[in-house]
């Protein structure tokens, strides 16, 4: 059976929106809204495709704690096929306070930190090596090039979310695993410029868009 795999830690989302502002340092502010919801980028993937009907298995880290008990009700609602693969005794779900106003959302998160071992990166191999479609996470190459060495035809796709230390030497390994990618001259040219520049910061520098206006061009395309 085709499916479409992935793996990576939840979010449950605390909104509080309907606010005009954000309280002070010592002060409390009631909103007119609330809602607690998943989030995350793999796991949204995972939900959107089983409610549309798509066979999915999405590898995942769940505790004994509230906020684990409600991603399982809510994956097991949605119809979405999933393994846990924690087990220790912290809260591995990332849960986020999104307050949200007229200018923008401000975020406050915590999760128990849990590091990937050798035990769960092969039971991650296991659950991942037979997907016709992989989607990503960070911090797993490893486990991505196993499968893609086994099975040359697997696509892999990825969204990099954002973080303050981002770049794109940190993501050529990533995207030369993308097979809609790989041996294409677009590739190569973004390889190239990866190369070349070794940071995004470094592509909007005058000095390095004078010496390479074609590459940063063919970027920007992308």
């Amino acid at each position: 059976m085709r499916y479409v795999a992935g793996a990576g830690v939840v979010n449950c989302d605390i909104l509080y929106s309907g606010i005009t502002r954000l309280p002070s340092e010592g002060e409390e502010i009631f909103s007119t809204g609330f809602d607690l919801q998943l989030g995350g980028g793999v796991p949204g993937i995972m939900v959107n495709l089983a409610r549309l009907g798509v066979p999915v298995k999405f590898s995942t880290y769940l505790g004994n704690d509230f906020f684990s008990q409600f991603v399982k009700n809510q994956l097991e609602q949605f119809g979405v096929h999933y393994v846990n693969l924690y087990s220790g005794t912290g809260m591995p779900v990332n849960v986020t306070s999104v307050v949200i106003t007229p200018k923008d959302r401000t975020f406050i998160s915590h999760r128990d930190d849990f590091g990937y071992n050798d035990t769960m990166k092969q039971q991650l191999f296991e659950q991942l090596r037979g997907a016709s479609i992989i989607r990503m996470s960070n911090h797993l190459y490893e486990v991505y090039s196993r499968i893609k060495q086994e099975n040359p035809d697997t696509i892999f796709v990825m969204d990099t979310g954002w973080d303050d230390t981002m770049s794109l030497d940190s993501y050529a390994k990533y995207l030369e695993l993308m097979t809609s990618w790989k041996n294409t001259r677009m590739m190569q040219m973004l390889l190239s410029v990866i190369s070349d520049l070794g940071s995004i910061q470094h592509l909007w520098s005058p000095r390095k868009l004078k010496s390479s206006p074609n590459r940063i061009e063919m970027v920007h395309k992308l």
